[in-house]
């Protein structure tokens, strides 16, 4: 009996310390990355352009928070911008060359769209923005770069 208490004082004596320190391994791994965006082919380099990323389909949409909004100038008609510590998981972006800076996207009589424009995954698109199913994409890495080019 003695030496079966003994046993079990001894089991848990060595491991105790093991339980307490040890680590979980999904807790070293990454939840975050640099998500880095280059828009290429622009018009001019008058203007900036006006960024958003949306993290979910209600924001997308217009009904929850936005990621993110920028505003980047435009060099060599190419415009750039780099995200840090972005959460893994689904994004879309939408952008626009805002040529007179007037903050719009500004329309010709017709309601169509009179600066460039374009959408993560460059999806076809037919007198309405993309589904957020045809622009989304993944993002599970440390670093990920997008090209992206207007319409």
């Amino acid at each position: 009996m003695k030496s079966i208490r003994l046993l079990i004082f001894l089991s848990i004596f060595l491991l105790l310390p093991m339980l307490c320190f040890s680590q979980d391994s999904t807790s070293t791994l990454p939840q975050t990355g640099t998500l880095i965006v280059l828009i290429e082919n622009l018009k001019s380099n008058d203007g900036n352009v006006l960024l958003s990323v949306f993290p979910s389909e209600s924001s997308w949409n217009g009904k929850g928070n936005v990621f993110a909004n920028v505003s980047m100038p435009i060099t060599e008609n190419k415009a750039t911008t780099v995200f840090e510590s972005v959460p893994f998981g689904e994004y879309a972006i939408k952008f626009f060359h805002d040529a007179n800076n007037d903050d719009e996207l500004n329309m010709n009589f017709i309601k169509m769209p009179k600066e460039s424009f374009g959408f993560s995954n460059h999806p076809k698109i037919r007198f309405k923005p993309p589904d957020w199913e045809k622009a989304k994409f993944n993002f599970h890495t440390d670093t990920l770069k997008m090209t992206m080019q207007p319409y």
